[in-house]
């Protein structure tokens, strides 16, 4: 099995350095998007790392509203 992590709505950079940074995000309050799974798949979701950043005034909201 293969886990590949799709970052929907953070912007992080990965530097040449091997450093990490969150960014601001390129997505706009609303923004929505809309998956269909074409085979069976197990779907993990996470809400973002505020800690690490400090966009989204550094509160976590639910990822369904």
């Amino acid at each position: 099995m293969r886990i590949m992590p799709v970052n929907l709505f953070m912007y992080t950079k990965i530097h040449t350095d091997g450093s990490i940074s969150v960014e601001t995000p390129l997505s706009n309050t609303g923004d929505r998007i809309m998956l269909e799974a074409l085979m069976d798949i197990t779907l993990g979701i996470a809400a973002c790392s505020v800690s690490e950043s400090k966009w989204n005034s550094g509160k976590c909201t639910p990822v369904l509203q």
